[in-house]
């Protein structure tokens, strides 16, 4: 079984939920109440974002902030700089160097914003109608300087409740950011290592599961638990060098554990070494059983916590369930190529929840809830 064969299977709609849950921005995803069902190209999804979300802050306006402003002046406004007037002779020419704050658009969001658009118009493999569209929207940053696109840029941001709907187009621009870097750094085209990299997708997918279960059980607890070792150190030196268990996902109720780990791999079975037929990834299940074994030293519902693999698929299912050594352990798949319905009562499933489809009065989708 292979769970992720080809990437390119995976719909973009469904990476823009993954973007979504990742970064835990699912009011902001609503609030721009995009189409994305006919987009089919990251760098199109990239550009329909940022270009319907600008489209929302024009409505609104583009957020403003105080700029501290310099000035050579015959007219005193705001703060005279005494020593700077004096140090450059400018009474002699009857006039003060003056500091004071204005109101502009000219705030490090919007430069971002500015130039993360500039930098998908001009990628050609962009759709003509988006590029042009974004061209379009960049008259409205008149006065808005460009800024280079780097991680210390993005440091400096500070967003609050006033302006909080940057903050989804904020991780757009992150991502785009952080592919450029990528992109001139090995000379190849903009966006293609995000879907190619094994590192970016497990991290995406791995932060996606744990949220989209943070964020849609109720009834649970959901972290990335640290576990001890059940044992002991025979010395400082021995201590300093073992390794630490961090789960991927643990799901605590008031009687129940799940440790869920997630794999973003090609395959979650392989050959066997002497033939035989496939068989699950032997590292895969002892790293599993590892977390349930030592998380049997909390005691209490911890010593009958039960044990999940998670492997994304593209068009392929599974399921394969054992009970070892008193523990529960599912191998499961979840189809990232399904309707993104589909995706979450399966993961919902997986969690130990039934889905429910709401409807209206027309009997048009209302939404997913767990019971």
């Amino acid at each position: 079984a292979g769970p992720v064969s080809d990437r390119a299977d995976i719909p973009i709609r469904n990476i823009y939920y993954l973007l979504c849950y990742a970064w835990r921005r699912l009011e902001e995803r609503d609030l721009l109440a995009l189409d994305v069902d006919d987009v089919t190209e990251l760098v199109d999804l990239f550009g329909r974002v940022l270009l319907g979300g600008v489209r929302q802050l024009r409505r609104r306006g583009l957020d403003r902030g105080y700029l501290n402003h310099e000035e050579r002046t015959t007219t005193i406004r705001g703060r005279i700089d005494l020593d700077r007037t004096v140090r450059e002779n400018l009474l002699q020419h009857g006039r003060v160097c003056c500091r004071y704050d204005h109101l502009s658009h000219d705030v490090l969001h919007n430069r971002i914003l500015r130039s993360t658009m500039e930098a998908l118009a001009a990628d050609p493999s962009l759709d003509p109608d988006l590029a042009q569209g974004l061209s379009e929207a960049l008259r409205w940053f008149a006065g808005v300087e460009r800024v280079a696109l780097t991680p210390g840029v993005f440091r400096k941001l500070q967003l609050h409740r006033n302006n909080a709907v940057y903050g989804f187009l904020m991780d757009i621009c992150r991502l785009v950011m952080e592919q450029l870097l990528v992109s001139e750094r090995r000379g190849e085209s903009l966006f293609r290592n995000f879907l190619r990299s094994d590192h970016e997708m497990r991290l995406l997918f791995e932060q996606f599961v744990r949220n989209f279960y943070d964020l849609e059980l109720t009834d649970a607890r959901v972290i990335a638990k640290k576990l001890d070792w059940a044992g002991v150190a025979a010395d400082d030196i021995s201590a300093q060098v073992l390794p630490g268990m961090v789960t991927d996902v643990t799901i605590e109720r008031d009687d129940h554990v799940i440790i869920l780990d997630t794999k973003y791999t090609p395959k979650a079975l392989v050959e066997a070494h002497h033939g035989g037929g496939e068989r699950l990834r032997t590292e895969h299940l002892y790293q599993l059983f590892a977390y349930v074994r030592n998380a049997e030293a909390l005691g209490g519902k911890w010593q009958t916590c039960e044990g999940v693999l998670l492997y994304p698929a593209v068009g392929d299912q599974f399921r394969f369930e054992y009970e070892i050594a008193g523990h529960r352990m599912r191998i499961c798949s979840v189809d990232l190529a399904a309707e993104w319905k589909i995706i979450q009562a399966e993961l919902l499933g997986i969690a130990g929840h039934h889905a429910i489809m709401l409807k209206d009065k027309a009997g048009a989708d209302m939404g997913i809830v767990a019971t």
